[in-house]
């Protein structure tokens, strides 16, 4: 892909190039972390305005915002399980190695 010689800011083409905004992002196991909670939170506050619009306002709203709101219901458990996954992922991570003992060893 070829990417023009002027981009509208001096140094995006470098940046987007690099990947140096994603591994800025997730290279901190305590960012991924922070980041994964907003994820959860997220994902609860979707799921639940989706499910209270959808299935509490059903009569009262017009197709378009009902499907809005069914988009949310799945949207919403989306972003828990990615946040629930960065949270695990995060979290090995942050736990000291621990040495492998063999069984059945004396000792």
């Amino acid at each position: 892909m070829q990417w023009p010689d002027s981009l509208p800011l001096p140094g995006l083409r470098r940046v987007l190039l690099s990947g140096w905004c994603m591994q800025r992002l997730f290279s901190d196991p305590r960012r991924v972390l922070r980041l994964s909670w907003g994820l959860l939170c997220m994902g609860v506050l979707l799921l639940g305005s989706g499910l209270a619009v959808a299935y509490g306002l059903e009569r009262r709203l017009a197709i378009p915002a009902l499907v809005g709101a069914h988009v949310l219901i799945v949207l919403g458990p989306t972003l828990f399980k990615l946040g629930y996954a960065m949270r695990l992922a995060a979290q090995q991570k942050l736990q000291p190695q621990a040495i492998p003992v063999p069984l059945g060893q004396p000792d």
